[in-house]
């Protein structure tokens, strides 16, 4: 795989590029993504269809480059990783990756062991995203996973010693049963392994899962708001302790290992999705001012062979107007340590809108769930009671925005 800089490349677009990998082994209650369980025997069939669509999208995007490259799911860590690195040199063939390119792929313990993990970072993975969940057996069986503590604990030193030096942890919170201890527990033994980085999750419960339809008969009990609201507060204490400061509602890292292709989605800046059920965005496409936004046919089957048509499989599309995006804007903004810089939603959309977001801001404040000092060009950020009530907040802003000047 290259990853020097190309004649040409200075001139060309930084893009994500997502990659979605649909297989799973088992299907967990809360999940509520694209995946597939035993269709194993498509994945030859998928992965080149995948790497085709990668052409299809740059010849439809023009001259980019791959700023970071994200295997995502399901389970991408079922491919091998042959197949792996098969799909980063189809992307690198199209969208050239840059030096030092974020390559990340997502991993359920229960799939690797430390030549593998070694095999993938051959391959040219340089970043691990471990689904742990859990580091006990009451969790793991409340969620459905299909690992055990012991493989989950032995993923990250097997990655240290596999050559990964950035290593990432998921965790959820807010499962059925979960205590305040189990989840103490949960962060100390997941903190004491090391990670670069960690996401925390509040589970959320989705229409179309089994936890969805448990909930619509009365039998989910879930822990209540109040200790859900500790968890997180426990989390984001535990966090510090180890070194991982919160730079978004749900990602804690050490400096410098911040996540760059998540960042891309709380930025607004462009990504390529691809794969059965992707999304993409190109925020200079459209023609209504605030972008293009697609989405990829879910069905795998039927997926590839519209692929192998060469045919884009979008199911979908969108072009958002600027009212949109400037909600957009406030919503994944002010997810972010940094928060949202008035200056720069100003210049994009507006005086008025601006008007109307400094105000609503100022009504927050005093609720002391925004910090927004009051002095020009502030940025505005969610205080740990805005975070807490972060769905309030951007509510709350997105009706002012809508609202009369």
């Amino acid at each position: 795989m290259k990853v020097n800089p190309r004649e040409g490349e200075a001139a060309a677009g930084a893009w994500g590029v997502y990659l979605h990998v649909p297989f799973c082994r088992k299907l967990c209650p809360y999940c509520d993504f694209n995946v597939r369980i035993g269709h194993d025997a498509l994945i030859p069939r998928y992965v080149a269809a995948l790497a085709a669509e990668v052409r299809l999208r740059a010849e439809a995007i023009g001259p980019a480059v791959a700023a970071s490259v994200y295997l995502g799911g399901g389970t991408p860590s079922l491919l091998s990783p042959a197949q792996v690195a098969a799909l980063l040199r189809a992307v690198d063939d199209v969208l050239p990756i840059r030096g030092g390119a974020e390559v990340t792929l997502e991993t359920n313990p229960g799939t690797v062991d430390l030549a593998t993990l070694a095999a993938f970072r051959a391959a040219g993975v340089n970043r691990l995203s471990l689904g742990v969940q859990s580091l006990g057996w009451d969790g793991l069986r409340a969620l459905g996973r299909d690992h055990g503590p012991e493989e989950a604990i032995r993923a990250v030193p097997d990655a240290r010693a596999a050559g990964f030096d950035d290593v990432g942890v998921d965790l959820i919170f807010g499962w059925p049963g979960q205590t305040l201890e189990a989840w103490r527990a949960d962060l100390e033994g997941v903190l004491s392994l090391g990670p670069d980085h960690l996401s925390l999750y509040n589970l959320t419960v989705e229409a179309r899962t089994v936890f969805g339809a448990r909930a619509r008969k009365g039998t989910l009990v879930l822990p209540g708001e109040p200790l859900q609201a500790a968890m997180y507060r426990e989390a984001c204490r535990a966090a510090r302790r180890g070194g991982l400061l919160r730079y978004e509602v749900s990602n804690f890292a050490r400096p410098g290992r911040e996540a760059r292709h998540n960042r891309l989605y709380w930025t607004g800046a462009p990504y390529v999705g691809a794969g059965a059920g992707a999304h993409g965005f190109d925020p200079a496409a459209g023609g209504r001012g605030g972008g293009r936004r697609w989405w990829n046919e879910p069905s795998p089957r039927r997926w590839c062979a519209l692929v192998e048509r060469g045919t884009l499989p979008e199911a979908g599309a969108e072009d958002l107007d600027l009212a949109q995006a400037a909600v957009e804007e406030v919503l994944t903004r002010l997810r972010t340590a940094e928060g949202l810089d008035p200056g720069r939603f100003e210049a994009r959309f507006g005086p008025g809108p601006a008007l109307r977001l400094r105000r609503s801001a100022d009504r927050l404040r005093e609720r002391g769930l925004v910090a927004s000092p009051r002095r020009a060009g502030a940025a505005v950020r969610l205080t740990e009671k805005g975070v807490i009530l972060g769905d309030y907040v951007v509510s709350e802003i997105a009706a002012a925005l809508d609202g009369p000047p």
